[in-house]
């Protein structure tokens, strides 16, 4: 069932140009250097991300995902697709930015794990993330696609504390994803009549407040 929905959504999303292209534009000003995106799925987001780095480790937990997207992407000199469970690397001081994009909530130790990405950053490195926000909606549809939560203002900006980030503007994001991925947006929603989908972004000290994520969250010095 999981498999079944998660891919379900994927191919939707691989669907929805315009919306990738919105999430792209909205996290570009994080994105710098040697990136790791973790949960690429089929690379619906990756190849938009390598547009800003140096490098891109894209890793999933799917080998058919990962197959997909090292295809997809195979011209692309500057990503390195990997298939891993990114819980239990052993990363350090490698990355410049770390993207999760709709990845967090499948975590069932979120803070333990935001943890572990500290390790895995460079010294001012910049932590990106966007997950489902709403925590009041979570039901029998986030189950099915592996969400083990969802996130409030207050509950995001709590589990990245307590793994020592300094976060900074956690902000709600909306878009409207129309036509084939109306369906799969209800879902994150929790409502199927309504077509915008609510989403979370992580960012600090960013000037433009019309950005979700102007600069991620940051790690601490030790």
């Amino acid at each position: 069932m999981f498999h079944r929905a998660q891919g379900f959504w994927l191919e939707e999303l691989g669907e929805a140009r315009s919306f990738n292209c919105w999430v792209a534009d909205l996290i570009a000003p994080s994105i710098r250097g040697d990136v790791l995106e973790i949960g690429c799925g089929t690379g619906n987001f990756t190849g938009l991300i390598a547009r800003q780095a140096s490098s891109v480790v894209a890793v999933d937990l799917d080998t058919e995902y990962i197959t997909t997207a090292r295809q997809r992407w195979k011209d692309d000199r500057r990503v390195t697709f990997r298939c891993c469970d990114a819980t239990t690397e052993g990363w350090k001081s490698e990355f410049d930015t770390i993207v999760l994009l709709d990845v967090l909530e499948h975590v069932q130790d979120d803070v333990d794990f935001l943890r572990s990405l500290r390790r895995a950053l460079r010294p001012d490195g910049t932590l990106v993330v966007k997950v489902p926000s709403g925590d009041w909606l979570y039901g029998t549809m986030d189950r099915a696609i592996g969400h083990y939560r969802r996130y409030s203002k207050k509950t995001l900006r709590s589990s990245l504390h307590s793994a020592g980030w300094r976060s900074g503007r956690v902000r709600r994001v909306r878009r409207t994803i129309r036509r084939r991925t109306r369906r799969a947006s209800g879902w994150l929603q929790g409502k199927r009549r309504n077509p915008c989908r609510h989403e979370r972004g992580v960012g600090t000290r960013g000037e433009n407040p019309e950005m979700a994520d102007p600069r991620g969250a940051r790690r601490r010095r030790a």
